[in-house]
């Protein structure tokens, strides 16, 4: 346990924070991301429990909002600061592993702007194809509503693209162009 808390506190280290240089192994990598899914699955309950708390107590004492939904607020923006601010490690970490499996950064930024332009396609379809003047429930105008389907599993496909590059191993240091090398081998 000791190692996993030491390789996510190094993602955050001066040193490593927005290096883009460099490799990172999948130890690293896998690590970074098991502490990203635990520090939510906390603030998720956390959240979820003083969220349960607020609703119980307004609808027992009724002067004024409840401490426990406050504190959730608390939580919830305290987690996405944290989220906003792993963005940059994140993108840095994933850059490294790439280079690691001897890809490319410009790699990882075609898979992360391909997901991007078919998320927002799919979901301009999907809003440009509701008719707003529905009086009960939104009504599919046209049948955009395909090619939205279509812009999101190609979307899923180069985020699976994405995974499976991550779980490869990595390349020798002596036939990777993006391994750094010390000084005595140059």
């Amino acid at each position: 346990m000791n190692r996993i808390y030491q390789l996510f506190r190094q993602a955050y280290a001066r040193d490593h924070f927005a290096t883009i240089s460099g490799t990172a192994t999948r130890e690293e990598f896998w690590y970074f991301a098991f502490g990203q899914i635990l520090i939510g699955w906390i603030a998720g309950f956390i959240v979820t429990v003083f969220s349960w708390l607020g609703v119980v107590s307004m609808f027992s004492y009724s002067d004024g909002m409840p401490f426990s939904l406050i504190f959730t607020g608390i939580i919830v923006l305290a987690y996405v600061i944290f989220l906003l601010i792993s963005l940059i490690p994140g993108f840095c970490l994933t850059i490294r592993r790439y280079h690691d499996v001897g890809l490319s950064g410009y790699a990882f930024g075609g898979i992360l702007l391909g997901i991007v332009v078919c998320l927002s396609l799919s979901f301009y379809e999907i809003y440009s194809s509701i008719d707003a003047e529905a009086t009960y429930a939104p009504i599919m105008a046209d049948s955009n509503f395909g090619f939205a389907i279509v812009f999101m599993l190609i979307a899923h496909v180069a985020f699976i693209v994405n995974l499976v590059i991550l779980a490869l191993p990595e390349v020798p240091a002596d036939e990777n162009p993006f391994a750094v090398k010390s000084h005595t081998e140059q």
